[in-house]
């Protein structure tokens, strides 16, 4: 009986436990299924408010939109008007005025005021600045529609030139312009010049190898090449001008090379003693009595090598340096940009 008794209470015990478990479980699914169907109720009630409101944006919104628009318009139209104030002027004159403003302005101002750096004059006499074609016998006539932009690049040109004299380069090599202009009686140097181009050789007419850049409705830019020669500190210099110039002028590339080494081997022990052999020594009438010297270490020891070789006068001792600094080439691509004034 009581056997019985025991087995029955253990089987009504393990069975309370059993439906309390599949109760606590199924009040936790129920529990987490209703809180799915809230957030699927507030996500479906999100989407068709959602749905059901106005997308565009009301009359304050707008207004204000309109303000902030016209805002910057005024602001863009600002900075291209100030801009536009350093552009280089288009000047109306005839070919034939344009041929003797060129001839005046290269016999009066850009060859005489070439400067002398380092015994030799920056320009030879002949220098045409990038405008052989119109300066060669028989030249041809420029075209009345080039004209004006012609007299731009040759105010340019000077003002480019004016910079390179200002910071004192050994040489200018050569000057190149955007040739844009195409006159009847060109045709076979234009055939010439392109062919040049083709083949990977240079344009003698002074047309610059690369293109400038695009031209939109706010700006226009034109390409000039400067080749110079130098000092390290003087296209330094002129790189600097070029970027605080009145006109609105960008470096689009630089290339330099060197014309020589810049390192120089020391001199040799037998340099060195020549050197020293060859050197007036100061003598002092107040000099006090020297103490007699050590032996002499003997001709051709390491001793003596570096002992000559260090009574060398400084200049003599330079090996690297600003004082050895060789003359650098340089070929400067420019792009001078104009600006488009703008109504506020």
């Amino acid at each position: 009986m009581n056997r019985t008794r025991i087995i029955f209470t253990g089987l009504t015990v393990v069975m309370l436990v059993l439906l309390a478990a599949g109760g606590y479980f199924l009040i936790s699914s129920a529990a987490a299924a209703r809180e799915a169907r809230e957030q699927r109720d507030a996500a479906y009630s999100r989407l068709q408010a959602l749905y059901q409101s106005n997308p565009f944006p009301d009359d304050a919104n707008t207004e204000r939109m309109n303000q902030h628009v016209l805002l910057l318009g005024q602001m863009r139209a600002t900075m291209t008007n100030a801009l536009a104030q350093r552009d280089v002027p288009l000047p109306e004159l005839s070919p034939s005025r344009f041929i003797q403003n060129l001839q005046r302005t290269l016999r009066d101002r850009l060859l005489p005021q070439a400067p002398i750096v380092e015994g030799g004059r920056v320009v030879p006499d002949d220098f045409t600045f990038g405008f052989e074609r119109y300066l060669v016998a028989n030249a041809p006539m420029p075209a009345e529609a080039d004209v004006p932009r012609l007299a731009q690049q040759l105010t340019i040109v000077e003002n480019l030139v004016g910079e390179v004299y200002a910071a004192q380069v050994v040489a200018l090599r050569s000057i190149e312009r955007e040739v844009f202009e195409e006159s009847v009686g060109d045709r076979s140097a234009t055939d010439t010049r392109r062919s040049r181009r083709r083949s990977g050789r240079g344009d003698t007419g002074g047309a610059a190898a690369t293109s400038s850049a695009p031209a939109s409705d706010l700006y226009r830019s034109q390409r000039f090449t400067l080749v110079v020669e130098g000092r390290q500190a003087s296209i330094g210099t002129l790189l600097n001008r070029l970027a605080c110039m009145p006109m609105f002028v960008v470096s689009h590339d630089v290339e330099m090379r060197k014309k020589a080494d810049d390192l120089r081997p020391p001199p040799s022990a037998e340099q060195g003693a020549a050197a020293s052999a060859t050197a007036q020594q100061p003598v002092s009438l107040f000099a006090q009595p020297q103490a007699a010297s050590p032996a002499t270490p003997a001709a051709g020891s390491p001793a003596a090598a570096e002992a000559e070789i260090s009574e060398l006068p400084p200049s003599r001792r330079l090996v690297s340096g600003r004082e050895i600094d060789p003359v650098i080439e340089a070929r400067i691509v420019l792009d001078v940009f104009n600006f488009n004034r703008e109504g506020i």
